[in-house]
């Protein structure tokens, strides 16, 4: 069955707007400074094993931080969201530069 004729319609468009200072300002430049600090760790003295630990041991426990605190901050949802991803591979990041 097919209808001819004039039929008048509403439409409307909706624009959202994220505001990315929070995030960028929260999250995004601390974890970048975690792991350029974890990268001191090349520059220290080999035979300085205590510092080394020390500072491996301090950004990762630091990325943990961030990463529940993100994610405590965001919505519960079921699926892999690209700040986790971004966190883990920081985190794994400044975990290698540890070693």
């Amino acid at each position: 069955m097919r209808c001819v004729g004039n039929y008048s319609r509403l439409a409307c468009e909706f624009y959202f707007v994220r505001s990315l200072g929070y995030y960028i300002i929260q999250i995004y430049v601390p974890s970048s400074l975690i792991v350029v600090l974890s990268w001191v760790s090349f520059w220290l003295h080999r035979d300085a094993a205590p510092a080394r630990v020390a500072l491996g041991i301090t950004t990762v426990l630091t990325m943990t931080t961030l990463i529940s605190s993100t994610n405590a901050a965001l919505p519960k949802i079921s699926y892999l969201k690209s700040i986790d991803v971004y966190l883990v591979l920081l985190a794994f990041c400044s975990a290698k530069s540890g070693l």
